[in-house]
């Protein structure tokens, strides 16, 4: 498993392994890991208003086919389009992109199925994929390796670690003692010149979630 991106580990770590459809905020999450790591592999550019476009970047190539759905919907806009703006239009359809990442886990063994039944019987509606539990298992040790056995932190690694933070998800895998002193470690991270570059990273994933929760997670927690 040491060969995911920080999307397919992210997408192992926040779906339910009972097959229930990723949450708003995971969701979201995605796209943010899935923007991300385009930025960072040169098939995207930012213009000064923040705007996604593939604009000065190299072409699409085929390396990330995960991401390709996320891609072709991005580059498919009118006009280029903040991430807020696009996660605002598109948050409802994934189902392509979810797919992708799924299919890309299957390959190396990842993904595995659960059955739904319905609430009166014992009757299969359907079968689902979802995360193995031993191939997720693997994600937390790489992660608690890395933050809390003093591993070498590496970039995916950190972009996971922000991810499963912004998503309020590192209390299901970290007990408080652990989660504290994994944010401990990210905040030395986040201080220190030697993850300039990453730090840049984590500077644009805090201001895009800090921004798009604001505009479209609180509404639907809201109900407005």
């Amino acid at each position: 498993m040491n060969n995911l991106s920080h999307t397919q580990e992210y997408y192992l770590c926040a779906v339910s392994p009972k097959g229930s459809a990723p949450t708003e905020t995971v969701a979201v999450c995605l796209i943010i890991s899935g923007v991300a790591e385009m930025l960072r592999a040169g098939y995207l550019t930012r213009d000064e208003k923040k705007r996604l476009s593939a604009d000065n970047a190299k072409p699409w190539d085929d390396m990330l086919p995960y991401l390709t759905p996320l891609y072709e919907k991005i580059i498919g806009e009118k006009k280029p389009q903040t991430i807020k703006d696009f996660v605002e239009k598109h948050k409802y359809g994934l189902e392509a992109y979810i797919s992708a990442i799924v299919d890309s886990l299957a390959v190396v063994g990842a993904i595995g199925e659960h059955e739904i039944k319905g609430v009166f019987t014992k009757k299969v509606k359907r079968v689902v994929p979802v995360p193995k539990p031993e191939a997720t298992a693997a994600v937390i040790e790489i992660l608690r390796n890395e933050f809390l056995e003093n591993g070498k932190l590496t970039e995916d690694t950190v972009i996971l670690a922000a991810l499963l933070d912004k998503s309020g998800l590192l209390g299901r895998y970290f007990n408080k003692t652990e989660a504290d002193a994994l944010k401990t470690r990210m905040k030395e991270v986040r201080s220190s010149e030697t993850y300039a570059a990453i730090n840049k990273i984590l500077t644009a994933i805090d201001d895009d979630t800090a921004m798009i929760f604001t505009a479209v997670i609180m509404p639907i927690i809201m109900g407005d």
